[in-house]
């Protein structure tokens, strides 16, 4: 059955509860562009399901909705509806950028496997063209590298890889240089996360050597990228120093306001890691109150819980963990917040609460196939359990920095070694 994610989903949901209605309307509604890549645009108008939906649309949009997503949500799947009998041909180009926009806040609401059913439509869609070009694969190629970020965010990994090397055979046929190194790039990324450092280290140096080769303008736009991956697995490797300077050469040399969104959010917890707790603050703070996405804005939420557990402020440390929206998170951030957590209650609670939380992280962890957070957490969990402490007991943090400046003033500096080797 088409769709039958949407289903999935229904599922867990009661029929009053807010969000049921525009996940059923856009169930309906993916249903209707089927039916036009079936059948054309000129049909849909009298078919009768798309009627009925756009009837439904029409009547909430003078409702009040639980939420601006929901809002939202209905604008765009009334503009999908309106695109389809208003284009003049079948061809998957007039329905990409509605259908784009709904999977976006389907991804800003937190239903990845949602996402993830669009963006596989999108890419399916342009191989129903009776002779495909060069720019139908590479839409269909920049579609499923879509699918695979929206699947890996579902904890559906290897889905997420066939999409990755789906996207990267026909990025190869389209030519698009652009598509196919993101698309290794989403592959190496996935390896680092799942605990295989050296095949994400292999796919990295190759992704480099290549930005020497291809045109100045794609790789002005692929390598900031690239470094910030290259970075995080410095991070993953604990090889702090060096990850907080490609950090920031990544942030440096970015023009992408979302990825420089994200590259600070990781500046901010590699500093945290270094022990440099003003400068983590100023950076993650800096996303919390000016970040426009959402999952940038939660990774920084959750580690300024752990900040105020280093600082031993209890009442930050609950602020914090109140404002953690597990639904808006990637499984890699929620499996680090349980971690976080567990942390805090061995800080400000007791022993046997503690224990719990630690053991649900490395659940948690496992489960989801992130491996370092299932690592650290039982590193953890087995440590405490070993321990005397009832309250208060010590955690594994770095010591607490010397450094009070302000991110301004040590990013300056970050071309030079010498700050972090006076610190250290």
């Amino acid at each position: 059955m088409q769709h039958h994610i949407f289903f999935e989903v229904l599922a867990t949901f009661s029929d009053d509860e807010p969000g049921w209605e525009t996940i059923m309307l856009g169930c309906l509604v993916m249903r209707a562009v089927d039916a036009w890549l079936k059948i054309g645009p000129i049909e849909i108008n009298v078919d009768p399901s798309a009627v009925a939906t756009q009837v439904k649309l029409e009547e909430l949009s003078g409702t009040t909705l639980s939420t601006e997503i929901d809002a939202k949500t209905t604008d765009a799947l009334r503009q999908i509806l309106l695109t389809l009998p208003a284009a003049p041909d079948r061809h998957a180009k007039h329905i990409e950028a509605p259908l784009y926009a709904y999977g976006l806040l389907l991804e800003e609401d937190g239903h990845w496997g949602l996402a993830a059913d669009v963006y596989h439509t999108i890419a399916e869609a342009f191989f129903t063209a009776s002779s495909l070009t060069s720019a139908d694969f590479a839409a269909a190629a920049h579609a499923y590298r879509k699918e695979a970020w929206a699947l890996r965010s579902a904890q559906q990994y290897d889905r997420a890889k066939i999409a990755y090397r789906t996207a990267i055979r026909l990025a190869r046929k389209a030519g698009d240089e652009e598509v196919w190194i993101r698309a290794r790039l989403g592959l190496a990324s996935m390896a680092r996360v799942r605990g295989n450092l050296p095949a994400a280290q292999r796919i990295l140096t190759k992704l480099l050597a290549v930005c020497e080769t291809i045109s100045r303008d794609v790789a002005t736009r692929v390598r900031p990228d690239i470094l910030h991956e290259q970075a995080a697995l410095f991070a993953d490797q604990d090889r702090s120093v060096e990850a907080l300077s490609t950090y920031y050469e990544a942030y440096e040399s970015s023009r992408n306001s979302t990825s420089k969104e994200f590259i600070l959010t990781d500046i901010g917890i590699c500093a945290l890691h270094l022990g440099f707790l003003r400068m983590a603050k100023d950076a993650l703070d800096t996303v919390v109150l000016t970040g426009m996405y959402g999952r940038a804005r939660q990774s920084a939420i959750i580690h300024l819980m752990l900040v105020a557990v280093f600082e031993g402020d209890q009442t930050e440390f609950e602020r914090r963990r109140a404002q953690w929206q597990p639904q808006y998170c990637s499984a890699l951030t929620n499996a680090y917040a349980r971690f976080f957590i567990a942390r805090g209650l061995e800080r400000f609670a007791t022993t046997r609460e503690a224990l719990s939380a630690y053991a649900d992280a490395v659940d948690f962890a496992e489960r989801a196939g992130i491996h370092m957070a299932q690592f650290e957490a039982l590193k953890e969990l087995e440590r405490l359990k070993q321990s005397t402490n009832v309250r208060g007991a010590t955690t594994t943090a770095r010591p607490l920095p010397r450094s009070l400046m302000p991110i301004s003033d040590i990013l300056s500096q970050l071309h030079s070694s010498a700050l972090l080797n006076a610190e250290h």
